[in-house]
């Protein structure tokens, strides 16, 4: 009767929303229906037969050479490269969150001063082809004639 239920539910697409407890159909907070499916091995079994089974908690493994998460791809991607991870590297961690730091942040703000970084746009003008419709429009309008202005006229003097 209950599962019977539930098949009925889940047939017309509210069953998160019935776990929540709430009105909505659907919801962000997905901690419900997780633990209820969770209680037994479905997610287990359905990991292990697309191979991202793991025995971590949170971690999710993937297939072929991708190292994770898309978020995390550019940071393990750095784990990846041979020259920085030897074994036996025990500041790994800090090299490459010096390497996010210079190459994210610290390369960027200072581009505009650096010399030959700052010529790349003259060597490669990709500038021209990304605005080109702007310069095409620019070129074709005159500019704006001000308009003569007058005077505004004094407010009346306050009367003694």
């Amino acid at each position: 009767m209950i599962i019977q239920a539930e098949q009925l539910i889940a047939a017309n697409g509210s069953l998160d929303g019935y776990f929540q407890g709430s009105d909505q159909q659907l919801s962000t907070n997905t901690t419900k229906g997780t633990m209820f499916f969770g209680d037994g091995t479905l997610w287990g079994d359905v990991a292990t037969a697309q191979g991202v089974a793991g025995d971590r908690w949170g971690v999710m493994n993937e297939l072929w050479d991708y190292p994770g998460q898309v978020w995390l791809w550019l940071y393990a991607g750095m784990y990846q490269v041979p020259a920085l991870n030897p074994s036996g590297n025990a500041n790994l961690d800090l090299d490459v969150g010096l390497l996010m730091i210079l190459f994210g942040f610290l390369l960027p703000m200072f581009a505009p001063w650096i010399p030959g970084i700052n010529r790349i746009p003259r060597w490669i003008p990709l500038y021209k082809i990304i605005y080109r419709d702007y310069y095409r429009s620019a070129s074709a309008k005159q500019p704006p004639t001000p308009e003569p202005r007058t005077p505004d006229p004094e407010p009346p003097s306050p009367a003694p």
